[in-house]
């Protein structure tokens, strides 16, 4: 299609200690300009694109479960060097006891001037308190 932007969204499904990105008919998209390489999305052209990711972290009560750092990363990685953290953000659960369920949502995105071949993963601290219902995890991009 003419004039169509360069777009991925993606939904995760907990694998070991990371999240799976994964693209279905139903509710997600990639363009197939963008790979998925190695549970990364692979950037087809330099450009500006609007980076965005979303976990929500969940728990029964607080009660036995101590103070907790939740963190949820994009990395960036290129021909310059190192892996470098694009977005992240960091909350905290159980910081007073509790025995209501909680739920800790980390929803980042930005814009960013990305090169061709720079590759955007995640890192996520605590998968197992993920909460992995439809539409709660996400990552994706869009070319601007």
């Amino acid at each position: 299609m003419k004039g169509q932007r360069v777009a991925a969204h993606l939904i995760g499904k907990p694998k070991g200690n990371q999240i799976e990105w994964e693209f279905t008919p139903m509710n997600t998209f990639k363009d197939p300009e963008l790979i998925l390489k190695d549970n990364s999305l692979v950037i087809p052209q330099k450009g500006l694109y609007f980076v965005y990711t979303q976990v929500v972290y969940t728990g029964k009560d607080c009660k036995t479960m101590k103070s907790t750092e939740l963190t949820h990363t994009v990395m960036r990685e290129g021909d310059y060097g190192e892996p470098t953290p694009l977005l992240t953000s960091t909350k905290t659960a159980c910081d007073a006891v509790s025995g209501n369920i909680w739920h800790q949502p980390i929803y980042q995105g930005g814009i960013f001037l990305l090169e061709e071949g720079d590759i955007l993963s995640t890192e996520t601290t605590k998968i197992n308190l993920l909460n992995m219902n439809k539409g709660q995890v996400y990552f994706g991009v869009i070319a601007l």
